[in-house]
């Protein structure tokens, strides 16, 4: 069971729906899927040198409750603290529970 207290944190998921530019190009839109209240665990952080630049990579696991109205996928992203993060891996726990989600994020300067 899910502790309703670890729930503090309030977090936006989002999935892309692509729209067309005026070139009839798609193009990344992002529609909010779901609001919900999450429980944040920081798991892993370090950086990565490429083409001169070095970037801050962060891992971190959002759990929340399941909802019958959205079902979480790999190709979602989460919004939370002025953060983005993208949904690598969906986890479902025990029983219809919920789910953890796995996610990636750049640290901004």
């Amino acid at each position: 069971m899910i502790a309703a207290g670890r729930l503090d944190r309030r977090i936006v998921v989002e999935r892309n729906t692509p729209v067309q530019d005026t070139a009839g190009e798609p193009v990344a839109s992002w529609a909010t899927l779901a609001t919900v209240w999450a429980q944040f665990e920081p798991l892993r952080g370090g950086e990565r040198s490429a083409a001169d630049q070095t970037d801050a990579e962060l891992e971190v696991r959002f759990t929340v409750r399941r909802d019958s109205s959205w079902t979480p996928t790999p190709k979602d992203r989460v919004s939370w603290g002025g953060e983005t993060y993208l949904v690598e891996a969906v986890i479902p726990l025990g029983r219809d529970e919920g789910y953890q989600l796995l996610c990636s994020g750049k640290v901004d300067d």
